[in-house]
């Protein structure tokens, strides 16, 4: 069972429907005047369908899939961090990468891209209102 949903089993079923459907297609083609359809269709009257409405015009998107418009600005600091000292010595262009790794991802987005992010997203926030809830509550 373990190797039912690999790339190449998958290619495989795709090509196997691909050919199934194409055989289908060239015997119907080639005995469709020996094997006619046994059965016959009423023509049913054609539907009138209401006028389609205009829409409004859709507005170009602001940004392009290349750029990343949805992470927010590196800090002045982290930012400075690229302009002292020397990558080799662990500085510079080397520490800005780790310095803004070490965020979290709610400071560096504004909302949750990946839809594994949403359960822990703003947990800190939500761990001060529980805690302070906590300690005031009085049973």
């Amino acid at each position: 069972m373990r190797n039912l949903l690999t790339t190449q089993d998958q290619n495989f079923y795709r090509e196997l429907i691909l050919k199934e459907a194409y055989t289908r297609l060239a015997w119907k083609m080639k005995y469709s005047k020996e094997y006619p359809t046994t059965f016959t269709r009423e023509k049913q009257p054609l539907l009138t369908l209401p006028p389609v409405v205009q829409t409004r015009e859709k507005q170009p998107l602001r940004w392009s899939l290349s750029e990343a418009p949805l992470m927010r600005a590196a800090s002045p600091q982290t930012k400075a961090a690229l302009y002292r000292g020397l990558s080799n010595e662990g500085k510079g262009q080397g520490l800005y990468p780790r310095k803004r790794a070490q965020k979290h991802p709610e400071e560096k987005f504004d909302y949750p891209i990946l839809s594994s992010w949403e359960y822990g997203w703003r947990l800190e926030t939500f761990l001060i209102i529980f805690c302070s809830f906590i300690f005031l509550w009085k049973p």
